[in-house]
This record gives C-alpha cells, sequence and structure tokens, in this order.
C-alpha cells in the first residue's frame, strides 16, 4: 500500500494535517450529515473516483478554524463523468497541468486531481474531539509505511465552535 494523503486543517494561521475524529453525536450527523458531520463526498452528490494509489478515498479536503468556528474551506477532486455540483454556491475549477503532467497551481502537495473548489467557508456544526498533527516522519509498521507526527492537538468543538484544545503530543508517543 502507498502512503496515502492526508486531509489538511488550518488553525492558528499554520497548516495541520488531519489526523482523526470522534462526534459527541453520531444522531445528529445521521440526520443531518452536511450539517453536523465533517465532509463527506455523497452528501455533496460528488460521485468521487480515485485516480492514484497515494489517495484511495479520492479526494483532499481542507478545513480551517476561523474566529473560532470550523468551516469547510477547500476540497481537491475527481468526478465520474466530470460532474460537479456547486458546493455553498463554489463551482469546482480545473487547475492547471504542466506538460509533465504535475499539477501546478492551488494544490499543496503537487500531483493530485484535477479540480479544485476553491474558498467554500461553509459552516460546520461538528460536535466532537478532532485530532490535528504536524512534522510528519514516515516509520514503518510490518513494512508498511506511515505517517507519525512530532506535535499532535486534540481540538474540541460544540456545534462547530472550538471550545478548547490541548497539546497531546506526549500521549501520542506512547501509543
Amino acid at each position: 500500500m502507498s502512503l496515502q494523503m492526508v486531509d489538511l486543517f488550518l488553525w492558528e494561521g499554520e497548516e495541520w494535517a488531519y489526523f482523526s475524529c470522534t462526534s459527541n453525536y453520531k444522531l445528529f450527523e445521521i440526520y443531518d450529515p452536511k450539517k453536523y458531520g465533517l465532509f463527506e463526498p455523497e452528501v455533496y452528490n460528488l460521485d468521487v473516483i480515485t485516480t492514484m494509489s497515494g489517495c484511495i478515498q479520492g479526494y483532499v479536503v481542507q478545513y480551517a478554524v476561523k474566529e473560532n468556528k470550523l468551516f469547510l474551506e477547500n476540497l481537491w477532486v475527481n468526478c465520474r463523468n466530470d460532474v460537479y455540483p456547486e458546493i455553498n454556491g463554489v463551482k469546482a475549477i480545473k487547475l492547471a497541468v504542466s506538460s509533465n503532467n504535475l499539477y501546478i497551481g492551488d494544490y499543496p502537495l503537487g500531483v493530485f486531481n484535477s479540480y479544485m473548489y476553491k474558498n467554500i467557508s461553509e459552516r460546520l456544526y461538528f460536535c466532537g474531539k478532532i485530532k490535528i498533527a504536524k512534522e510528519p516522519s514516515i516509520v514503518e509498521i510490518r513494512g508498511i509505511p506511515v505517517y507519525a507526527f512530532r506535535k499532535v492537538y486534540e481540538l474540541v468543538f460544540e456545534n462547530g465552535v472550538l471550545q478548547n484544545f490541548s497539546d497531546i503530543s506526549d500521549i501520542s508517543k506512547e501509543s
């Protein structure tokens, strides 16, 4: 298996890797996943296709915390049949491709999908904990490359508002 691309998270003016989440209100997510959950392509009527082994989920999403509120900010994706419905009034734009098939422009990690939803700024009302991380290194576990992060924070949200955060870097090193 290839090392996978990670979703992104903007917090306090820095870009982090989105690591994991634990929701407090699964029932709300079932009732209205667009409002209470985190990004799921089918909720936005996106028929995502995987275009590379380094991103099996077929998309990369970027969340942002702005004025202590959680937002769906940017999305890079390829969809079946080139159908890209608007998200929060934002249309997908095709990214430029150089002659050697490397994508240029707005994608921070280099090669990936050819469409981007930029500045979606859709407010999310997620309730629970989100772990974000930075300063990655690559380690192997049973011969499979995985990310290990030196800096890990846990953010706690209630109705999409950041309530508190804690540095859990030392705890993460122990697990």
